[in-house]
């Protein structure tokens, strides 16, 4: 898919913080923010993409167009060690109150 993201971050400890600032819309995971030298913080993700799927560990691939904000929230707190994340630059401009991870 053009203009699509996947990169792999990684938790030195499990209690480190992601770094995420988010806002989860009706259909969307939309990156707000993320915090410099954080877990988050690596290349190819940036503020504005909106976050397809999340791989927690070995796990199965989990679409998450769609998901509700507890959800969202339960996936991102469930990642101990290492996650990938896919993503896409937007097709359209949401605002929502942003939820930090």
């Amino acid at each position: 898919m053009m203009g699509t993201t996947r990169v792999r971050i990684v938790k030195q400890y499990p209690e480190d913080k992601l770094g995420l600032v988010y806002t989860v819309t009706s259909r969307h995971v939309i990156i707000n923010q993320i915090r410099e030298g954080s877990v988050m913080a690596v290349e190819g993700l940036h503020p504005g993409q909106e976050i397809i799927s999340i791989t927690v560990g070995y796990g199965e691939r989990i679409p998450v167009e769609g998901l509700d904000r507890e959800s969202v929230k339960q996936i991102l707190r469930s990642i101990t060690s290492f996650a990938v994340f896919e993503a896409r630059d937007p097709t359209t401009t949401y605002s929502q109150e942003p939820v930090s991870a």
